[in-house]
Protein backbone atom coordinates (compact mmCIF):
# COMPACT_ATOMS: atom_id res chain seq x y z
CA UNK A 1 0.00 0.00 0.00
CA UNK A 2 2.59 2.44 1.00
CA UNK A 3 4.15 1.49 -2.68
CA UNK A 4 1.23 2.85 -4.33
CA UNK A 5 0.68 6.30 -1.77
CA UNK A 6 4.20 6.88 -3.27
CA UNK A 7 3.34 6.07 -6.33
CA UNK A 8 0.34 8.24 -6.48
CA UNK A 9 2.50 10.75 -4.37
CA UNK A 10 4.96 10.88 -7.30
CA UNK A 11 2.23 11.67 -10.28
CA UNK A 12 0.78 14.21 -8.15
CA UNK A 13 4.29 15.78 -7.81
CA UNK A 14 4.69 15.33 -12.05
CA UNK A 15 1.23 16.78 -12.45
CA UNK A 16 1.78 19.88 -10.29
CA UNK A 17 5.38 20.30 -12.04
CA UNK A 18 3.51 20.25 -15.33
CA UNK A 19 0.71 22.75 -14.29
CA UNK A 20 3.61 24.97 -13.49
CA UNK A 21 5.46 24.47 -16.47
CA UNK A 22 2.34 25.07 -18.41
CA UNK A 23 1.76 28.28 -16.26
CA UNK A 24 5.07 29.69 -16.91
CA UNK A 25 4.48 29.06 -20.72
CA UNK A 26 1.47 30.22 -20.81
CA UNK A 27 3.03 33.72 -19.18
CA UNK A 28 5.67 33.71 -21.48
CA UNK A 29 3.83 33.13 -24.69
CA UNK A 30 1.33 36.17 -23.04
CA UNK A 31 4.36 38.47 -22.82
CA UNK A 32 5.58 37.57 -26.25
CA UNK A 33 2.07 38.10 -27.64
CA UNK A 34 2.73 41.36 -26.26
CA UNK A 35 5.84 42.23 -27.44
CA UNK A 36 4.75 40.79 -31.04
CA UNK A 37 2.36 43.62 -30.96
CA UNK A 38 4.49 46.20 -30.33
CA UNK A 39 7.47 45.42 -32.76
CA UNK A 40 4.22 44.66 -35.22
CA UNK A 41 3.36 49.02 -34.44
CA UNK A 42 7.16 50.18 -34.26
CA UNK A 43 7.52 47.73 -37.91
CA UNK A 44 4.18 49.82 -39.35
CA UNK A 45 5.57 53.14 -37.99
CA UNK A 46 9.06 52.56 -39.61
CA UNK A 47 6.92 51.81 -43.05
CA UNK A 48 5.02 54.57 -42.66
CA UNK A 49 8.35 56.53 -42.36
CA UNK A 50 10.00 55.16 -45.28
CA UNK A 51 6.75 55.87 -47.43
CA UNK A 52 7.06 59.65 -46.13
CA UNK A 53 11.05 59.43 -47.05
CA UNK A 54 10.61 58.34 -50.70
CA UNK A 55 7.76 60.23 -51.27
CA UNK A 56 9.61 63.63 -49.37
CA UNK A 57 12.54 61.95 -52.02
CA UNK A 58 10.58 61.94 -54.98
CA UNK A 59 8.97 65.46 -54.59
CA UNK A 60 12.94 66.88 -54.41
CA UNK A 61 14.16 65.06 -57.54
CA UNK A 62 10.94 66.65 -59.19
CA UNK A 63 11.94 70.04 -58.33
CA UNK A 64 15.52 69.80 -58.69
CA UNK A 65 14.51 68.71 -62.12
CA UNK A 66 12.48 71.70 -62.21
CA UNK A 67 15.09 74.11 -61.10
CA UNK A 68 17.86 72.29 -63.72
CA UNK A 69 15.06 72.76 -66.66
CA UNK A 70 14.31 76.24 -65.68
CA UNK A 71 18.44 77.11 -65.34
CA UNK A 72 19.00 75.73 -68.70
CA UNK A 73 16.42 77.49 -70.15
CA UNK A 74 17.92 80.73 -68.90
CA UNK A 75 21.58 79.53 -70.05
CA UNK A 76 20.04 78.86 -73.46
CA UNK A 77 18.07 82.09 -73.92
CA UNK A 78 21.92 83.82 -72.96
CA UNK A 79 23.37 81.56 -75.63
CA UNK A 80 21.27 82.46 -78.19
CA UNK A 81 21.67 86.17 -77.06
CA UNK A 82 25.18 86.39 -77.17
CA UNK A 83 25.08 84.27 -80.66
CA UNK A 84 22.44 87.10 -81.66
CA UNK A 85 25.36 89.71 -80.74
CA UNK A 86 28.35 87.70 -82.75
CA UNK A 87 26.10 87.86 -85.76
CA UNK A 88 25.00 91.76 -85.58
CA UNK A 89 29.08 91.62 -84.57
CA UNK A 90 30.00 89.71 -87.67
CA UNK A 91 27.81 91.75 -89.93
CA UNK A 92 28.96 95.09 -88.77
CA UNK A 93 32.41 93.80 -89.50
CA UNK A 94 31.35 93.21 -92.86
CA UNK A 95 30.09 96.17 -93.63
Amino acid sequence: MKDMEKRLENIYKGIEKILSLQSDLDNTNKKLKADNQELIAKIKAFESQLTKTREDGVAIQLEKQKQNTHQNKEINHKIDELLSEVERCITLLKK
